[in-house]
C-alpha cells in the first residue's frame, strides 16, 4: 500500500507571503474542506458537478468556472501552492461557483457517490517515470473505476499526459477496468470545452514532447 507521503512528496521551496495569506483566508472560508465528504455533506455541491483531479495553479480550474457559471465545479488537491495560487485567481475572478477540496484524490473519490459527476478532469498527473515508483502513480485500474463509477450516463473521464508510457499505462487501465464499458474517444465531443494552457503543457511543448489525451464518457 503506497502512502500518501509517497505519493505525494513534500516540495521544495518557500511560500510567498501572498500565497501564505490566500491559504490562510481560504482555510476559514465556506468554500474549502478536507475531504470531499464533508463538502457534500454540507451542500456545498450541486449538480452539473466537474471535478479536476490535481489542478496545479488552477488555469484550468479557473477557466471551466467562468466559462460554466451554473455548473459547480471542484479542484481536489494536497498541493498548498496550488490551492494559494487557485484562490488568488478565484478572488480575482469574484467566482462563487468553485469548491477547493484538500484531499488525496484516492480517497476523496471513494467517497463520491455513484453517478453523481457529469465530468472528470486529470491533466498531467505525475507520471512517476521510472519503474521503482510506478506503484505511486494515480492511474489504476481501481482509480479509473472509482471514477466510472461516480459519473452520471453521458459524463466524460478527460485525461491528459506529456508522458507516452504513462499515456498506453492509463489505457490499458481503462481496457481491463469497469471503465471498458464506456465509449473511449481519441477527439474531444464538440459538446465540451477543452483544457487551457497551462504551465505543464507549456512545458511539453517548449520540450518538444507530444500531449496525449483521451475521452470516456459514460455508457
Amino acid at each position: 500500500m503506497v502512502s500518501v507521503s509517497q505519493r505525494y512528496p513534500r516540495r521544495k521551496g518557500r511560500l510567498s507571503n501572498e500565497k501564505v495569506k490566500a491559504y490562510s483566508e481560504a482555510k476559514i472560508s465556506d468554500f474549502y474542506f478536507t475531504s470531499i465528504a464533508s463538502a457534500i455533506q454540507n451542500k456545498k455541491l450541486w449538480n452539473p458537478l466537474q471535478i479536476e483531479i490535481g489542478f496545479g495553479s488552477g488555469e484550468n480550474l479557473i477557466y471551466s468556472a467562468e466559462q460554466l457559471p451554473s455548473q459547480c465545479h471542484v479542484g481536489i488537491e494536497l498541493y498548498i501552492s496550488g490551492i494559494a495560487s487557485l484562490i488568488t485567481k478565484k478572488n480575482q475572478n469574484q467566482l462563487t461557483n468553485l469548491v477547493v477540496v484538500q484531499e488525496d484524490a484516492l480517497e476523496a473519490m471513494q467517497q463520491v457517490p455513484d453517478q453523481y459527476v457529469s465530468r472528470i478532469n486529470i491533466f498531467f498527473p505525475d507520471p512517476w517515470p521510472k519503474k521503482r515508483h510506478h506503484k505511486r502513480r494515480l492511474l489504476s485500474e481501481a482509480f479509473i473505476s472509482s471514477c466510472y463509477r461516480t459519473l452520471a450516463l453521458g459524463g466524460l473521464l478527460h485525461i491528459a499526459t506529456d508522458d507516452r508510457d504513462y499515456f498506453g499505462h492509463a489505457l490499458q487501465c481503462i481496457s481491463i477496468s469497469s471503465a471498458s464499458k464506456g465509449r473511449l474517444l481519441h477527439d474531444l465531443p464538440a459538446f465540451w470545452i477543452s483544457r487551457v494552457e497551462s504551465k505543464f503543457s507549456k512545458r511539453a511543448q517548449r520540450e518538444e514532447r507530444e500531449i496525449k489525451e483521451c475521452f470516456l464518457i459514460k455508457q
